[in-house]
């Protein structure tokens, strides 16, 4: 299917309100929606298709961070990549108000830091690629095991996202 991302208009709030009830448990009214398009940190993003509203996600920079606050795909239009395209979307248009870093933390799972790296530049497109050997700072080596790691966009100086997972390291010598 082919989607259209277009910054959120007040024409498609009530859809929004709508898929917020169908989504999740505790949804926005349909009021709390309208303050968003004249906030100017906020950037909402909305995935149409025919017209159709398929889909948004929501995000607000506010000083020394920013929050991805809602990410919404309606059933019929799920397993089709949707919250990917509008996550990467989110990001190319953070990266247009000025992202400059990408840092890179790791933790053991007592949530001992181990790694902070960042990189500062440009990104070819929605995709951003920092290569890493698995040394940690010092020059060792990160052993076999269970970590965590986590991921920050930053811009204008303020956190615009993160994204934290789990990293299993098999047979790093």
């Amino acid at each position: 299917m082919d989607f259209t991302i277009v910054p959120m208009q007040a024409r498609h709030v009530p859809a929004l309100a709508a898929l917020e009830r169908l989504c999740f448990s505790d949804p926005w009214p349909e009021a709390a929606f309208m303050p968003e398009l004249e906030n100017p940190l906020s950037l909402w993003l909305v995935a149409e298709c025919g017209g159709t509203v398929a889909g948004y996600i929501g995000s607000q920079i506010v000083p020394d961070e920013a929050d991805m606050m809602n990410l919404a795909v309606a059933p019929e239009f799920r397993r089709q990549g949707l919250g990917r395209t509008l996550t990467l979307a989110l990001f190319d248009a953070l990266r247009a108000r000025g992202v400059v870093s990408v840092t890179l933390e790791v933790f053991d799972m007592s949530g001992r830091l181990l790694l902070r790296r960042q990189e500062s530049g440009a990104s070819n497109g929605s995709l951003y690629t920092m290569n890493w050997n698995l040394d940690l700072d010092g020059g060792a080596k990160l052993q076999t095991g269970v970590y965590l790691y986590r991921v920050l966009l930053t811009a204008d100086g303020a956190t615009t996202t993160s994204k934290a997972k789990k990293l299993v390291v098999i047979g790093n010598k």
